[in-house]
């Protein structure tokens, strides 16, 4: 060889990773319908919402959004096992859902966003009121037997599918007056002409007692 001296040396590469991805949820859209009405304490809105971000050694911050917006100063991420959480106790009658816009950002502001939707669950804890009760019905003695000459309406502002059961309170006229258990009518059992004369000149009360699906209990 026409070289006397060889020299070797070593050449390290280093290959930087490029911002390519932005940080990615699970789902885009996540719908909860396990939140119920006056839960009080600490909830689980959902178990992970955590994002993801195929770049290496991605740092991400998570910023969150709801609709209506006071309800975001109630909602957190437990960074311990980035869980969403709520200590908010709700109404259903005043909010039945909410809508929350979770967004991860990288440390190169590439974002990824989630949406939460939340169904509130109802719970029965409003007593059923009769709407329309009115002062005086004025019915006259000879109306037959049978005939129906009023029908209560009962409501429930947890939801129109409460069933109710009407009932007379009292059993003090239950001899000439009937309510129908399942349709809140009221109609004559026995002919009024039986009652005394000093019986038909006293205004008959007839005090109605109606009953959701818990048994909560409403006067008319």
């Amino acid at each position: 060889s026409d070289f006397k001296f060889e020299v070797n040396t070593t050449v390290r590469i280093t290959v930087t990773d490029l911002n390519e991805c932005s940080p990615k949820f699970e789902k885009e859209v996540y719908r909860i319908d396990h939140i119920y009405e006056n839960q009080k304490g600490p909830k689980v809105i959902l178990n992970s919402i955590r994002a993801k971000d195929c770049d290496l050694d991605q740092e991400l911050d998570y910023t969150i959004i709801s609709n209506p917006p006071m309800i975001a100063d109630q909602i957190f991420i437990d960074y311990k096992n980035f869980s969403l959480m709520t200590t908010e106790n709700f109404d259903r009658e005043q909010m039945p859902n909410f809508t929350l816009s979770v967004t991860a950002i990288d440390t190169f502001n590439k974002v990824g966003t989630t949406q939460i939707v939340v169904m509130i669950q109802d719970i029965n804890d409003n007593k059923p009121f009769i709407k329309n009760m009115p002062n005086t019905v004025k019915i006259s003695e000879s109306i037959p037997k049978g005939e129906i000459f009023y029908s209560v309406n009962a409501v429930d502002i947890d939801g129109p599918q409460t069933r109710f059961i009407y009932k007379f309170c009292q059993d003090s006229w239950i001899e000439y007056f009937s309510i129908d258990y399942k349709y809140g009518s009221i109609s004559v059992r026995k002919e009024l002409g039986d009652l005394d004369k000093s019986q038909l000149d006293i205004p008959i009360e007839l005090d109605i007692c109606v009953y959701d699906n818990d048994h909560n209990e409403g006067r008319g």
